[in-house]
């Protein structure tokens, strides 16, 4: 074996050796450990440890492949999601008491928060200018500039992008996977159910739609629809029995809500729920953006929720009366 090959054969094996060859810089305890550990388990999620700032509040509830912990909760053998949406080990906790917080928030509307040390993956205007001003290469269009940086950082850069009167956020952070939550055993099908929430009768297993294609469907999956009445009114033989073990039987629109066995289930399951809404209240526009329509807030905040953990961006907007 060579010299060269030898020397990446240590360094494959002993990143923490790596670091100090090729950086000139010296791990501390935890980072070499956390160095070492990765040629063995490259998937790793460590909690509230300095290296590599997870600083987060103990009370923040987080989803986690078992439902939602308070983050303080979290223990060594835990699961988390990694960015691409597996569940990941927790290999190690760190306390580090009393520390400053900052909230951020996204242009979606959610929040989180983060300490000064907390890395996140940004791609910034500048890059983004840069990138453009470049002739054009089918070859590299797909090509992302990211780099990785610091709360601290980012305050320090700017968060906003002034032009003129016009101030835009500066950075953006890559989306996520869809997160992966179990299949389980569900008493009605997703979909069915997804169609009974966006346009079902309150007291029966009756929908309103003219859509045959949704029928068509709902025989598809195993269940038989009577005909329309009055051409828009179709019923779901043997509904309302399971409607009322899950709590929705009787509910009018402004009450309904995705039960919780639907939303910490598998990704087509969720999908399928997210598919039946859509069908019935959603609609799609010419650039490919989708509205819900919808007067219950809760069932609201459950499709934003389905939408995120399927790696998807949901906005609420509220439709001011009379327009």
């Amino acid at each position: 074996m060579d010299v060269a090959a030898a020397q990446l054969k240590l360094w494959r094996e002993h990143p923490a050796q790596m670091v100090r060859d090729l950086f000139d810089a010296e791990p501390d305890t935890w980072q070499e450990e956390v160095l070492e550990a990765f040629p063995h388990q490259q998937k790793l999620a460590m909690k509230a440890s300095k290296g590599p700032g997870k600083l987060q509040p103990k009370s923040m509830i987080v989803e986690t492949p078992c439902g939602p912990r308070r983050w303080g909760d979290i223990t060594v053998g835990d699961f988390l999601f990694g960015e691409d949406g597996a569940p990941t080990r927790v290999t190690a906790v760190f306390d580090n008491g009393d520390m400053p917080l900052y909230e951020v928030f996204f242009d979606d509307g959610t929040s989180t928060y983060a300490g000064s040390d907390h890395l996140w993956k940004v791609r910034g205007a500048a890059e983004r200018v840069r990138k453009c001003a470049v002739p054009y290469d089918r070859s590299t269009r797909n090509e992302e500039v990211w780099s990785v940086l610091t709360t601290s950082q980012i305050i320090g850069r700017g968060v906003r992008n002034h032009n003129g009167r016009w101030a835009g956020r500066q950075f953006e952070i890559p989306r996520h996977g869809p997160v992966r939550f179990p299949k389980i055993i569900q008493p009605l099908d997703a979909y069915v159910l997804g169609v009974w929430l966006g346009d079902g009768t309150a007291a029966s297993g009756q929908y309103t739609s003219i859509d045959l294609d949704i029928a068509a469907e709902i025989r598809r999956r195993g269940y038989e629809v009577g005909p329309l009445i009055d051409a828009k009114t179709g019923t779901i033989y043997g509904l309302a029995g399971e409607l009322r073990r899950l709590g929705l039987l009787g509910l009018n629109s402004h009450e309904r809500f995705v039960p919780k066995t639907y939303r910490y289930a598998s990704i087509e399951q969720r999908s399928d729920i997210l598919a039946g809404l859509m069908d019935t209240d959603g609609t799609i526009d010419a650039d490919g953006s989708m509205e819900f329509a919808v007067t219950s807030r809760r069932l609201l905040l459950d499709l934003m929720w389905l939408v995120r953990s399927l790696g998807g961006v949901a906005v609420e907007r509220q439709i001011k009366k009379g327009w």
